[in-house]
């Protein structure tokens, strides 16, 4: 059989003497072409993990074909062989405590790699209060948490990420609700009369946590709920009084830096990340059912009459009849979706860097009724005027809507919705026969509110709105020495409306009740601060003194109407309600004045000290104690760079610790100072009212500061590498 081809007017034309086997090879030709396409899609690539300070094969190192799910692990001497399409352009190698790798394939069909072990660095920089250092040279008691790690796990706010992460925190959400209030203590209560939580400075601004009051008869929402965890680079916890008293007045409870997201110089990016999940009441409390009640009820009832010596008669004479009656934990639990969205932009060039970002965040109860909803909005701009000016600004704004549902006792005396279920009889339908919601419980000693009128129709609303910015601008006046002015602004503010209708047990004592309530809180924060640093031989000084000025105001607004001629127009029938409303209302304003200075100073590398004093003066404060003074000393010793400890491979790094200081509190409320009159009223000969004042409150222009004194002695131990760290601390705190 002969063979050849010829070409014409586009069309290829076979020629042979057989025909018949032309049509055989042809026919070959087409069953084969499936699976030389499918092998011209797909390539194989070999090679070998190492580990790249010793060489040694990596056994488990996991290989991915980058945007799949294809992937690999290495053999017990490091030897991998993935089978990828023909598409594929990068392979990514990660395994725990080794720094990930993502490698492109560029057409080859072998590739090695070498991979680093991934330790807390010791050159790794850590925010300590305006400024930074070099972990190596921390004095201070400071927890760092990478936030990539806490992250994982879904959470709406950030403290709830941070629980168990860092030694002498304490953090505990206080209520189920979504969204709801945590209580957060660095080394535990340092006040008995103030607040106890700690600052929380987000990029540099001081941000406002304290206004939130509740007017709803419904848990507090947590204020830090409205930041967007997914907007935070890093945190963090500034512990001992070293650390904290650069801030002084406000540094005794701990101090919380939080630095979000900033582009970096290169590629733009748009990245899209989400989630979804559900949430279900872990285990149920095992209750009675109707018949069970029935049988121990009539028991009980019979006891009672042959002990006071009366006829008996059974309220229930055929519990089975009863059945299961009414489940009213299944009334109130449900299944419940929660899900997040975010789309962010980041990038820049050498001069202007950005980043922005959305959010929005929607988490539904366990208990019907109750939700959580978060909009968020972030953007971060840093800009280089020339080689000696930067310039540059932070911006957020949050908006958070919460339905809330009371869980615990409301009032004093009406147990929430959670001991309601547990409580209130099976016997009991959700509605009577007229299809009116059974409006108590006759039988129980306690004033039980039906939990699904509660959970379905009582309304309790919480908006916030959240808005922190500043600006900033550096001006290097020479070299090492840096000029940074920053204003910024925090504006806080938190409504809520609440109606409680007639038809709960509740609401029934006064026709009904509405509530509403408005708390507003902003606050100017003006920082100005010198830097200088300077590394001559084996000496290393970083010097900083600075002033700050902030001023914050403060007012609520509350109304509580009662007596609906009915709950068709809830709240918004405010005008037609028949008792004339109660109102309360507050206004404050109050200043600090701030000079500060640090000086950390380094020798060899492995002697350390850090000296700081700060300068606050309050209005909170009297005449004769507006001024105090906040100075700590820390000293450090780096024993791992000892000549002795530098060929012991087994210590990363040993670091011995010791520090002393003050700090203060000033979250007490204003004019206590001050003497106050308030009214009453007075009756005289049968006439009406008269107004009286009466002295409510002795001046005292003495009032001082309430300080604390804390003591620290900690050693820092990393080994393997620094693949184990342990942070050993003993302080003596006193206030």
């Amino acid at each position: 059989m002969k063979l050849y081809t010829t070409k014409s007017s586009g069309k290829l034309t076979l020629h042979g003497s057989n025909r018949n086997g032309w049509l055989m090879i042809l026919l070959a030709v087409i069953l084969m072409l499936p699976g030389m396409n499918a092998f011209a899609q797909s390539q194989t690539i070999t090679g070998q993990v190492l580990q790249a300070n010793t060489g040694e094969p990596l056994p488990g190192i996991s290989i991915l074909e980058k945007g799949t799910q294809n992937g690999t692990i290495t053999d017990t001497k490091g030897n991998y062989s993935i089978r990828v399409s023909a598409s594929a352009t990068h392979l990514v190698f990660s395994f725990i405590g080794m720094k990930t790798k993502d490698i492109p394939i560029e057409g080859r069909s072998v590739i090695d790699v070498s991979m680093d072990e991934d330790v807390i660095g010791l050159e790794e920089v850590v925010a300590i209060g305006y400024g930074s250092v070099r972990k190596s040279d921390l004095t201070g008691s400071v927890g760092s948490v990478k936030v990539e790690d806490v992250m994982k796990n879904p959470v709406t706010s950030l403290d709830q990420a941070l629980q168990g992460r860092v030694a002498g925190v304490q953090i505990v959400q206080t209520s189920a609700q979504p969204g709801g209030s945590t209580f957060f203590r660095v080394r535990g209560a340092s006040s008995i009369y103030a607040a106890n939580e700690p600052l929380y400075v987000i990029d540099g601004m001081q941000v406002n946590t304290g206004t939130n009051l509740s007017w709803t008869s419904s848990p507090l929402i947590n204020a830090l709920s409205s930041l967007n965890p997914s907007d935070i680079e890093s945190v963090e916890i500034l512990k001992d009084a070293s650390a904290t008293s650069i801030y002084g007045a406000k540094g005794a409870n701990g101090v919380v830096l939080i630095t979000t997201k900033r582009g970096k110089a290169g590629k733009d990016n748009i990245s899209f990340e989400s989630y979804f999940g559900i949430q279900e009441i872990a285990k149920r409390i095992e209750v009675m059912n109707a018949a069970q009640y029935a049988v121990l009820f009539d028991e009980a009832g019979e006891n009672a009459a042959i002990e006071d010596g009366v006829t008996f008669e059974p309220k229930y004479p055929d519990p089975a009849s009863l059945g299961e009656g009414t489940d009213w934990q299944d009334m109130i639990y449900r299944i419940a979706p929660t899900m997040n969205y975010q789309l962010s932009f980041s990038g820049g060039n050498n001069r202007t860097r950005y980043a922005i970002t959305g959010g929005y965040f929607d988490q539904d109860g366990i208990i019907i009724g109750s939700d959580f909803k978060r909009y968020s909005f972030r953007t971060n701009i840093d800009h280089a005027i020339g080689t000696r000016i930067k310039v540059g600004t932070n911006l957020t704004v949050n908006k958070t809507k919460a339905n809330t549902i009371g869980s615990s006792t409301q009032a004093g005396f009406f147990p929430g919705v959670v001991n309601t279920s547990l409580t209130m009889a099976p016997t009991l339908p959700v509605r009577d026969s007229t299809g009116q919601y059974t409006i108590k419980d006759p039988e129980a000693d306690a004033w039980l509110d039906n939990p699904v009128a509660v959970t379905q129709d009582r309304k309790a609303i919480t908006n916030t709105f959240k808005f922190v910015g500043n600006v900033f601008g550096t001006l290097e006046i020479i070299e090492g020495l840096d000029l940074k002015v920053s204003f910024g602004f925090d504006q806080y503010q938190n409504l809520q409306d609440f109606y409680n209708p007639t038809y709960t047990y509740s609401g029934s004592f006064n026709g009904g009740q509405a509530r509403f309530s408005h708390a507003e809180f902003n606050a100017v924060l003006n920082e100005n601060t010198l830097t200088y640093s300077i590394e001559t031989g084996e000496h290393r000084i970083n010097a900083l003194a600075g002033f700050t000025y902030q001023k914050k105001d403060q007012r609520s607004f509350a109304e509580i109407v009662t007596g609906f001629p009915n709950d068709r127009l809830e709240y918004f029938g405010i005008s037609d309600a028949a008792n004339v409303p109660t109102i309360y209302t507050g206004f404050s304003e109050e200043a600090l004045v701030s000079y500060l200075a640090r000086i950390n100073y380094g020798y060899k590398q492995r002697y350390l000290a850090t000296l700081t004093h700060r300068i606050d003066g309050s209005s909170k404060f009297g005449p004769n104690n507006r001024f105090a003074q906040f100075p700590s000393l820390a000293l450090a010793w780096r024993i791992s760079s000892e000549p002795f400890l530098e060929n012991v491979p087994a210590i990363y790094n040993m670091k011995l610790r010791a520090s002393i200081g003050t700090s203060g509190n000033d979250a007490i409320p204003n004019y206590l100072y001050v003497p106050t009159l308030s009214t009453n009223e007075y009756y005289f000969n049968n006439a009406g009212p008269a107004i009286g004042y009466y002295q409510d409150r002795i001046g005292n222009d003495d009032l001082r500061w309430e300080t604390t004194q804390q003591l620290d002695v900690g050693l820092d131990l990393a080994m393997l590498g620094g693949r184990v760290s342990i942070v050993a601390d003993y302080y003596n705190k006193n206030t």
